[in-house]
């Protein structure tokens, strides 16, 4: 995967292939985060609270990695 719309796109699949839809959604939390990194524009609280979604989103691609899910 070498851009962004690559990785969207796989994001995309992953939701397909698991029946998934929090996948894209826990995605795009992640992405936001991302953007605001650099950007700095999201209240502190959103940013504290979106945390939780990011580390729910890696559970579940550690799970799709290990085996734990099908994709």
């Amino acid at each position: 995967l070498r851009s962004h719309g690559e990785l969207h796109r796989y994001v995309l699949e992953l939701e397909e292939r698991t029946g998934d839809p929090e996948v894209r959604r826990l995605w795009k939390v992640a992405a936001s985060l991302h953007q605001n990194f650099y950007e700095a524009w999201l209240p502190e609280r959103m940013v504290e609270e979106d945390v939780g979604d990011v580390r729910k989103l890696v559970e579940k691609l550690k799970a799709l990695a290990t085996g734990v899910l099908r994709a």
